[in-house]
């Protein structure tokens, strides 16, 4: 892959991140030229782990931090936590578990004398994943300068920028990401699909389509995940039309879609209020493909979009399985189109009422309506329940009110 022109970036570029970008012109000197070798394979030595009680144990049975911090104790007692294997499972549970800790995760890292690049990939993965994907690219700059201390085991490779290039298009850092572009090529990892896919994921983040697509078109070999990038990014951006056109490309080349092209598809139909297109592709779906949770939901959403309110409902009836999403689409369904009576007995008969969207839907329905005493004592409902309002509750409430003094103002005028 040729990089764009556009894509050549400043090692001074300015940016608002935290962290200064010149301290990446510090760190490029550890990076050297070389030619890629061989795919490595991260797949952990599954009898190494097995035969041993204290690893067979991590990867099974431990479910909480408090277990993880036991294994722990007992690796350093034993010796086992200086085997690079052993220690990078301890890294990996903190990372990525649900009940897993990044700080300790972090503090392993760095007290760690026998890391290597799969443990700093999987807390990097973590963090990319986080409320906090900031630490990625202090993470991968300490990586950098543990590199120049060993340079086999903590080379950045094809796992480590994805997740770099995740972490960008997350926070918008374009700058940031233009900067982790020039360590890709130069450390010769251009050619690498999960890069590329990634690196298009980012621009497409970044709102960059038209290098997007650039870098897009000197890909030679574009999966489907790579297409679904720019779909999806299109469609997240509002130009469904767009989206489109890409979708048609792919089916030239011969590119079979999958599950995230077509909920990518049902939602550019909805933005572009296409009941026919959209129509022809949930027959398509119902006929080609398995009819997913996912799948339903975003035809479900299509349908209330594009108007047609009795389609929504037929589809509603027919789903076995329901999700927050699911119920909260068909309530904004009925109270935007002022089925009062039927959205009321719909919002009685959802099993979980936790989601503020769901009670905005309902409280702005009738506003709407200009019922502005059903939707405050909607929201007296809504602050029995504990449920945490937000701008949009707000608004709605000061509509609300503002209508009940008018309805107030004209009875004060009739009686006088």
């Amino acid at each position: 892959m040729k990089i764009p022109c556009t894509l050549k970036p400043c090692l001074l570029l300015r940016t608002s991140f935290p962290l200064p970008l010149f301290l990446f012109s510090h760190y490029s000197n550890l990076i050297t030229h070389h030619k890629p070798k061989l795919k490595r394979t991260q797949n952990t030595n599954r009898s190494f782990i097995f035969s041993n009680p204290l690893l067979s144990f991590l990867e099974n049975r431990c479910n909480c931090m408090y277990h993880l911090k036991q294994i722990h104790a007992q690796m350093v007692t034993s010796g086992l936590f200086s085997n690079r294997l052993a220690s990078s499972r301890l890294v990996a549970f903190c990372a990525i578990s649900e009940s897993g800790s990044l700080d300790y995760c972090k503090l392993l890292l760095y007290h760690t004398q026998s890391s290597n690049s799969f443990s700093w990939n999987v807390a990097i993965r973590g963090y990319s994943e986080s409320q906090n994907p900031v630490e990625v690219i202090s993470l991968y700059k300490d990586m950098l300068a543990s590199n120049k201390m060993d340079v086999d085991a903590l080379r950045p490779d094809n796992y480590t920028f994805p997740f770099l290039f995740k972490a960008c298009g997350r926070m918008l850092l374009l700058n940031m990401g233009f900067e982790i572009l020039a360590h890709v090529t130069k450390m010769g990892h251009y050619e690498d699909r999960l890069v590329h896919n990634a690196c298009v994921h980012f621009l497409v983040c970044c709102g960059e389509f038209k290098v997007a697509e650039k870098v897009f078109g000197e890909i030679c070999v574009r999966d489907v995940v790579l297409w679904n990038s720019l779909i999806n990014g299109y469609v997240k951006s509002g130009r469904p039309c767009e989206a489109l056109r890409v979708f048609r490309d792919m089916r030239l080349e011969g590119i079979e879609h999958d599950e995230i092209t077509m909920i990518g598809m049902a939602l550019a139909c909805g933005q572009l209020r296409s009941l026919e297109l959209g129509m022809e592709l949930h027959r398509y779906v119902v006929k080609e493909m398995n009819f997913s949770l996912r799948l339903c939901n975003s035809f479900l959403d299509m349908y209330v979009k594009c108007g047609d309110i009795d389609k929504a409902k037929a589809l509603f009836g027919r789903m076995n399985e329901r999700t927050d999403v699911t119920w909260t689409t068909m309530i904004v369904g009925y109270a935007m189109f002022g089925f009062l009576q039927d959205v009321r007995k719909l919002f009685d008969e959802f099993p979980q009422k936790g989601n503020v969207v769901t009670w905005n839907a309902m409280i702005g329905g009738y506003v709407k309506a200009n019922c502005g005493k059903e939707a405050l004592a909607l929201f007296q409902e809504m602050q029995a329940m504990n449920i945490k309002p937000d701008e949009v509750t707000m608004v709605c409430c000061l509509s609300a009110c503002m209508g009940c003094f008018h309805l107030f103002l004209d009875f004060q005028s009739q009686s006088d």
